[in-house]
């Protein structure tokens, strides 16, 4: 699957759901291991609120394997604010 244009392998994705779920965000968590049940090769079905989740839990714990996930996450963010003025 990917996230933020990001190739997950399923190793890595259900790392990511361990993640979320032990920081806090469990309807994330369990969005990413439905998108990884399906199969998903393509974007992932996420919300806004869910990448803001990811943020969140990878800021504070961030194994090597979702390094790229957490820099392209932050890189969307401040391309955001930049058009955004915000």
């Amino acid at each position: 699957m990917r996230i933020a244009g990001v190739h997950l392998d399923a190793p890595v994705a259900r790392q990511l759901t361990e993640i979320l779920e032990r920081e806090g965000h469990p309807a994330t968590a369990a969005r990413v291991a439905d998108a990884l049940s399906r199969q998903v090769t393509t974007e992932a079905p996420l919300e806004l609120d869910d990448y803001r989740a990811i943020l969140d839990a990878l800021g504070r714990e961030c194994p090597p394997t979702l390094r790229r996930l957490l820099h392209e996450l932050l890189e969307d963010q401040r391309r955001l604010r930049r058009i955004t003025g915000g």
